[in-house]
């Protein structure tokens, strides 16, 4: 039901801002999995996933994770925030030719 995908979303998102990281990354997860790839909540719980990498560090993680969303064809959701996170993922990992070629 998408009510109840949605509040899952927002649960796990309370809970990265907690600092649950891996209570979060777990609900997550799980609504990725389990919600339709072309849903929103499915596309915003995989952004999630990749937003949670990023503010642990794992830059590489979360580069690769928003490159695969941004080619991601059912993607329920516009590209615009995803694009922009990695490039702004890449300029923080000091990848900046990488990271201009994304802005544009």
């Amino acid at each position: 039901h998408v009510l109840g995908r949605r509040a899952r979303y927002y649960a796990a998102l309370c809970r990265l801002e907690l600092g649950d990281a891996e209570g979060a990354r777990k609900a997550l997860k799980a609504l990725a999995d389990a919600a339709p790839a072309s849903s929103l909540e499915g596309a915003l719980a995989r952004i999630g996933l990749a937003d949670a990498d990023r503010r642990s560090g794992a830059l590489d993680k979360a580069v690769e994770s928003y490159r695969a969303l941004s080619d991601e064809a059912a993607l329920g959701m516009p590209r615009d925030y995803v694009i922009m996170s990695l490039a702004s993922t890449l300029e923080t990992a000091q990848r900046t030719t990488e990271a201009v070629a994304s802005y544009r």
